[in-house]
């Protein structure tokens, strides 16, 4: 038999299991099918491209919030995913604790169900209507005004019009990293300057975010809504530039480790773009594209 198109992804952390196993249960018994992770990836997939694909095929994503998907990486990257995918999160706090930081730009915009009171199936009346409510409220918006560019020659990465622009706001952004992203559908590209909020993190909290905006880049949760919503329309994700600031242009290993969700580049289709600013001044600029043989980003002539 054919599996079941799914409506609802459920994150939760591996500790949490027998909560997600009991709201799949929930929600499909009400005709509301699911996807998660232990359930549904099959033997033979590879794990990462499997939560990437279900994620972008979901309406919904639901969250199980705990004490231990706070302190899940792989919970907050699909938190992440869905607002980049512009897929709606509904997070269900099991457990009377608060958002750590990171996973609170996810879900700060977001309704929230409170189920710590048990039993936990005294919850999902409301659990059900919230993902009926939600499901049929989805809607992607088009962002206002994403600049508009031609396409490259074959085999070249960028134009020289892009190439242009992405050096002036790298320039321009300096002594801070700056961070953007080329989106295509068809013949159509558009450049988005993206808004660097590793100060605000590093402000908030040294301990845990030490590096600044010299040495790092944390994308705003607006723009990778707003990325998600033209994902949603079609558009994909064809290069991703930032800034070295004061050093050469090369994709460091955080970067490295940073592309990947397990053991699949996040963004395969993408090349990065990494422009060299040096006292303010514009240097060396070089590409990096995923080689699935290899299984790792190699250099690529621009």
């Amino acid at each position: 038999m054919p599996e079941m198109a799914h409506v609802v992804f459920v994150s939760h952390a591996e500790q949490d299991r027998v909560v997600a196993d009991a709201v799949c249960a929930e929600l499909e018994s009400k005709g509301i099918p699911c996807w998660v992770a232990h359930r549904n990836i099959v033997a033979g997939q590879t794990w990462g491209k499997a939560i990437i694909d279900a994620i972008a095929q979901s309406r919904l994503m639901v969250l199980i919030f705990s004490s231990h998907a706070n302190h899940s990486p792989h919970v907050t990257r699909e938190a992440e995913r869905a607002l980049h995918r512009g897929v709606p999160i509904l997070p269900i706090r099991i457990e009377n604790v608060m958002p750590s930081e990171d996973l609170e730009y996810y879900l700060s915009a977001t309704h929230w169900l409170e189920a710590v009171e048990r039993p936990i199936g005294r919850h999902f009346e409301a659990l059900r209507a919230a993902v009926m409510t939600v499901v049929a409220q989805a809607g992607r918006v088009r962002p206002d005004s994403p600049q508009r560019l031609e396409v490259p020659p074959a085999r070249a990465i960028v134009t020289s019009a892009e190439l242009a622009i992405i050096h002036e706001h790298c320039r321009n952004d300096y002594p801070k990293t700056a961070v953007g992203f080329i989106v295509a559908r068809g013949l159509e590209r558009r450049l988005i300057r993206a808004r660097n909020i590793q100060d605000e993190l590093h402000r908030r909290d040294p301990v845990k975010h030490p590096r600044d905006s010299r040495t790092a880049f944390y994308v705003s949760p607006q723009d990778l809504l707003a990325l998600g919503k033209l994902e949603g329309e079609g558009f994909v994700i064809v290069v991703i530039y930032y800034a070295n600031v004061d050093v050469g242009a090369s994709l460091s290993e955080t970067t490295r480790r940073q592309a990947m969700l397990g053991d699949e580049p996040v963004h395969p289709e993408a090349a990065y773009v990494v422009v060299s600013v040096i006292n303010g001044r514009v240097g060396d600029t070089a590409a990096f594209v995923w080689n699935a043989a290899l299984r790792e980003y190699v250099d690529q002539a621009m």
